[in-house]
């Protein structure tokens, strides 16, 4: 031990592995059992897989902030839809009228009429010099 120009005792913390020559004969042997060619192989499936993630990461992300625009759009299309006085008139084949009494109300009438005619009677809807004929 004398021909080293350091202390062992000092300096290296216990248990340290030097290099030697079974070592080198080890790894040698090491690539030897997996080789070159399927070294890289590994290399490249583990990259194509690593990229396969990313793409896969990406695409839920731009999924999930398109879910979130919709659930948005679905929400003002809500507010808009309760806010909306939505009254269901039917305009039956023979001019028959289906509509309810606060439609009604809104059109000035005292009843809801039952044909088209009963509507265009009493000077009530357009007059007829605004109508597009």
């Amino acid at each position: 031990m004398s021909g080293l120009p350091f202390s062992l005792s000092r300096g290296f913390p216990r248990g340290t592995v030097w290099p030697t020559w079974s070592n080198d004969i080890a790894m040698r042997s090491l690539n030897m059992i997996i080789g070159t060619g399927v070294a890289v192989t590994i290399g490249a499936i583990l990259l194509l897989l690593i990229l396969a993630g990313l793409a896969l990461i990406y695409v839920g992300l731009r999924a999930r902030t398109g879910a979130v625009e919709a659930v948005e759009a679905n929400a003002q299309l809500q507010t808009i839809l309760d806010g909306s006085p939505a009254i269901v008139t039917v305009i039956r084949s023979g001019g028959r009228i289906e509509m309810t009494q606060r439609m009604a109300d809104w059109l000035g009438l005292d009843a809801p009429p039952r044909s088209i005619a009963e509507l265009a009677a009493g000077g009530r809807g357009c007059p007829p010099t605004t109508r597009r004929g």
